[in-house]
């Protein structure tokens, strides 16, 4: 499932293209594959301390943060949506367990995805 709007995210990034472009398309492609360092840095040719420095050089966080970014703006617009479960929505960016993604969501945002979904209801 392609991410909405993910070109206004992507922008964020920065043109013009990167080294690090291959990972950065990658993650925005399949936010819910177990990506690894290892994984990302071959898709750049590069060697995992190597691809870490560029990223992190380039980017200014590093490439899990910036996984966890992509997975949790997603969860949000899912839960926006309001037809998916939440566990489902949890294994579709990523997360092997409900506990992990809803401890995870929270952590990132601020409130459990239950709250997300319920204010994204709620009329301003």
């Amino acid at each position: 499932m392609p991410v909405a709007g993910r070109l206004d995210v992507r922008c964020h990034f920065g043109a013009p293209w990167r080294i690090e472009q291959p990972a950065i398309d990658a993650m925005f492609d399949a936010p819910g594959k177990p990506w690894t360092l290892p994984d990302l840095a071959a898709l750049c040719h590069m060697s995992r301390a190597t691809f870490a420095r560029h990223f992190d050089e380039a980017i200014g966080r590093s490439a899990a943060d910036v996984l966890t970014d992509i997975r949790m703006t997603l969860a949000g617009r899912l839960l926006a949506q309001g037809g998916q479960p939440v566990a489902e929505i949890g294994e579709f960016v990523g997360y092997q367990s409900d506990a992990a993604f809803q401890r995870s969501f929270k952590r990132h945002v601020g409130m459990t995805p239950a709250q997300w979904r319920a204010a994204a209801r709620t009329p301003a």
